[in-house]
């Protein structure tokens, strides 16, 4: 057994899985971070089908999804990755076209129909490529974002619910399915109103937001206030709250859809760098990893399945099982703390201690 292993130990309780009784008390869950679908899938605008336009579009569709699985928006910048790109074609997997109809987005906006490029690419060799060039892989388990928008149109301003503009709801869907975010937006039902106004939303008042957020129980929350010059630019300000960080920016455009887009890349930038940041890949890390409330063989099953489903994890073996407990050997793909991050955003464990050396 490596030497590190029997220094470095991570406790967790499986609350959050099952409801346990702690103190007297019973915890339940609250919701989950989100599994996100379609990580190596990517979508293409092209003009046509010629096989040209083609090469070229899964050169771009499989830089997306290198984007998408990494989080690493910059990552063309990085050296030795056009060698990575070149290759595309020998990741593809299956590909097809579709026509999509966009309605106009606000007034004075006009309605588009593109063709685009459906592009299906190997999980298994896309991630032993990513691994080769010593790069992250963000797993499918990622924080779920709470997205409370605010649009001005001439006078008037408005909120953007799951069921209120389904035009705006589309781009800001496919935004963050590019970036391979799951979000939500508020129902904007008879309690949401009485929690908070659009003011609140367009003043970014955190509290009020944080109120009306906490039904949702989501891990992260976006404040977009987007609104258009007298010049005809788009513009919007974003706000990401996350745990007790505060993250502003501006962003800008000739089209709405720019402005949304733009809000979401920057989303996925900022909590990538925490759950699947360059530089923390290239070891790997074993320790032992206990979960108390592990009491059945019911309980003990599920939490071995779900710590054999995350992507960080290379191996998971029992350690010991007693009454109270179970203990588990882990390997983990890169740093140590990657797979804290992940276990605390997934909230399926509750941290009990942090990593300590027995």
């Amino acid at each position: 057994m490596a030497g590190n292993l029997s220094k470095r130990h991570f406790s967790f309780i499986a609350a959050l899985l099952f409801g346990v009784l702690v103190n007297g008390c019973l915890w339940m869950a609250p919701a989950l971070a989100g599994r996100v679908e379609g990580l190596y899938l990517s979508k293409v605008p092209v003009a046509g089908q010629e096989a040209t336009e083609r090469q070229q579009a899964v050169v771009t569709g499989f830089t997306q999804v290198l984007i998408k699985v990494t989080g690493e928006s910059r990552l063309e910048e990085r050296s030795g990755i056009q060698g990575l790109l070149s290759q595309a074609p020998k990741f593809l997997q299956q590909y097809r076209y579709e026509r999509k109809s966009r309605p106009a987005l606000f007034a004075g906006e006009e309605p588009t129909e593109i063709l685009e490029l459906h592009l299906q690419f190997d999980p298994d060799s896309v991630n032993a490529a990513l691994r080769r060039n010593r790069l992250p892989i963000w797993g499918a388990l990622r924080p779920t974002i709470l997205v409370w928008l605010a649009v001005e149109q001439g006078a008037d301003r408005s909120l953007i619910g799951v069921d209120s503009d389904p035009a705006i709801v589309s781009v800001v869907e496919d935004a963050a399915q590019r970036r391979g975010l799951p979000i939500l937006f508020p129902l904007l039902d008879l309690e949401d109103q009485a929690a908070l106004s659009v003011a609140d939303v367009w003043g970014n008042f955190r509290s009020a937001v944080e109120r009306a957020s906490a039904r949702y129980q989501p891990d992260a929350v976006l404040v977009g206030r987007v609104f258009r010059q007298s010049s005809g630019r788009w513009e919007a300000m974003w706000t990401l709250y996350h745990d007790a960080n505060t993250s502003p920016w501006l962003s800008g455009g000739a089209f709405s859809s720019q402005v949304l887009f733009h809000g979401l890349d920057n989303a996925a930038d900022l909590l990538a760098a925490r759950y699947a940041p360059i530089g923390l890949g290239i070891r790997g890390d074993e320790f032992l990893l206990e979960v108390a409330g592990v009491n059945t063989l019911e309980s003990y099953a599920r939490v071995f399945s779900y710590l054999k489903e995350l992507q960080s994890i290379q191996v998971v073996r029992p350690a010991r099982v007693d009454s109270l407990s179970a203990t588990f050997h882990v390997k983990v793909e890169g740093d140590y703390r990657l797979l804290q991050q992940v276990l605390v955003c997934s909230r399926v464990l509750l941290q009990v201690t942090e990593m300590h050396n027995d």
